[in-house]
Parts: C-alpha cells; structure tokens; sequence
C-alpha cells in the first residue's frame, strides 16, 4: 500500500464532484430521471476511473513519470470510498478484524484488533482541517437530520450505518480525537438462542 497524496486526492475529488453535478445538470435539462441505486453506484464509478484516467494521461503527456498500478488503485479506492463511504476511514471500517479506532490528531491512528493486537496505521486524512470535515460528512448524513460539528458544537457522538459508534471532539483538544467502537458481532436473536441450545 502506498502513502496517499491527499492534496493530489482532494483535487481529483473535485474534478469528480464537477463530473457529477454535469451528469445532474444533463439530465434535468433532457427531462431523464435521476440514477439511483445500483445504477448510481456503477455511474460514480465510471467517473472515478475517468478521472484518474484523466490524471494518468495528463501525468505522460506533461513528462512527468506515470503512476504504478499499486499507486492508481489506492487513488480509486480513496475516490470511491470519498464517493460512497467515509473517506479514507472506510478501509478500515470494512476490515471485519478491526474492533476500535481511535484518531488522535490526523497522523495518529491506533487500531485494535479483534485478536487483542494493537496498531498504529497509515493517518487516513491529510491535515487535522481535513479529519473534522470528514467527521463533519459523517455528522451531516446521520440519521434523518444533520449533526454540526464546529467551534460551536464541539463534540458529536453518532452512529455510523454499519453500527459503529463514534465519538469526536475539537478544538477543547490540542487537535481532533476519534474514538470508534465497532459492532462487529450480528445480533442474536430467540431463535438463535434455541438453535443453538442457550434456552429452550
């Protein structure tokens, strides 16, 4: 895995984000129905590797030396996860060993295992600027309203749609903490219970 550009990746995103508000704008024009679902999910891929693409072939045109393979999947990745998930934090939150994370300030990130083992990973933002508005995504699509998280409402505690619970807080902080537990067993219902003999 190689360390993310998160300035290149930022840029990219907004290309990305431009692409998409284009699409929108055409087919409200042409009086087409919005992508949902799957459909949406293929088309926002689609643009992902366009854009990269993009970048790809800008990169040999200009000189410059051209991204190796390893180097251009975790730049879809990240533009996939910025696209569909949490950032740069949903490569973690999808690693079904993972049981905590927790952010204290962008460049130190701790995971603990399910195995009991402890890690410090690669930082999953750029900046502590960064980080908060990654919180700050999360926070505005949780539940049916959005959460603020700023200099004005300091900590937020939600529940990401896996069941996770997060926990952040800043500028009380010398910089952003994050504290995620995860819920990585299913829940176990009375018919389990029997199946498996617990109860009668």
């Amino acid at each position: 895995m190689t360390d993310l550009d998160y300035a290149l990746i930022k840029r990219l995103q907004g290309e990305l984000g431009r692409l998409r508000q284009e699409e929108i704008l055409r087919r409200r024009s042409a009086n087409l129905p919005m992508l949902t679902g799957p459909d949406a999910v293929q088309h926002g891929k689609a643009l992902v590797q366009k854009v990269v693409g993009d970048y790809e072939s800008n990169l040999v045109e200009s000189g410059s030396e051209p991204v190796t393979w390893e180097a251009r999947q975790d730049l879809v990745e990240a533009l996939e996860s910025r696209l569909f998930g949490a950032g740069s934090l949903q490569a973690l939150l999808d690693d079904e060993n993972v049981e905590n994370i927790d952010i204290n300030g962008f460049q130190h990130v701790y995971v603990e295992y399910a195995d009991g083992t402890t890690a410090k990973v690669r930082p999953i933002a750029g900046s502590d600027e960064e980080l908060v508005e990654t919180i700050q995504t999360l926070a505005a699509h949780e539940g049916l309203s959005a959460r603020a998280f700023d200099v004005a409402n300091v900590r937020v505690n939600l529940r990401l749609p896996d069941g996770s619970r997060l926990y952040a807080v800043q500028s009380v902080t010398k910089q952003p903490v994050v504290s995620i537990r995860r819920h990585r067993h299913p829940r176990v219902t009375l018919k389990d219970l029997i199946g498996l003999e617990t109860i009668d």
